[in-house]
């Protein structure tokens, strides 16, 4: 069975954020968490449909079987749940969605991706700003994280996981990009992750 999530993340790597219980209890006052789980996540906020655009939703069954048959049902509560994690080191995050990322001043696609991306992590895991990339066609210089990899692989130190998002399917919307800025000073993106 796969494992869909979206991840919305602080987009600089420069400077940590640290989420705590403040952080916590800002989430819960903008109604986009809930109470915690028994797992330690959270369950969802009132507003958490307000603040996550669905284009595309999937319907979710629960399969069980009885007496040999198989039986699909709706889930009684919406299957979403949040998780909030803080990292000691940066997150480089690939997955099964991650596509080819290309040059964000001349669209130049950059097809041996996984080797930059593998380089970076090695030339210094702790400060991904050292490394960087220069554009065989316009000569630009980035850094991994500002190559266009169109919301399909992230570096980062702070995260808010949705559980059971597939790719597309739901976005922040700037109403809740904004609101996280507001509170930590920082700009904010998003992810897409497939195990």
């Amino acid at each position: 069975m796969s494992t869909h999530k979206l991840l919305i993340h602080p987009l600089s790597t420069e400077t940590k954020f640290v989420g705590g219980e403040d952080f916590v209890k800002y989430l819960s006052d903008i109604e986009f968490i809930g109470s915690p789980n028994e797992r330690g996540a959270y369950r969802l906020g009132k507003r958490f449909f307000e603040l996550l655009q669905f284009d595309k939703p999937h319907k979710p069954l629960l399969m069980s079987v009885d007496n040999g048959k198989v039986i699909l049902s709706e889930p009684e509560e919406p299957i979403f749940v949040v998780e909030l994690t803080n990292y000691e080191k940066p997150e480089f995050l690939a997955s099964a969605y991650t596509r080819e990322p290309y040059c964000r001043n001349c669209k130049h696609k950059i097809p041996d991706f996984f080797n930059i991306a593998g380089e970076a992590y090695e030339v210094n895991l702790l400060n991904p700003n050292s490394f960087n990339w220069k554009c065989p066609e316009c000569e630009t210089m980035l850094k991994i994280h500002e190559l266009e990899w169109q919301h399909t692989f992230s570096i980062f130190w702070y995260s808010i996981t949705v559980w059971h998002i597939h790719w597309k399917e739901a976005i922040p919307t700037g109403r809740l990009l904004s609101l996280l800025q507001e509170y930590s000073g920082q700009r904010w993106s998003y992810t897409y992750y497939r195990f």
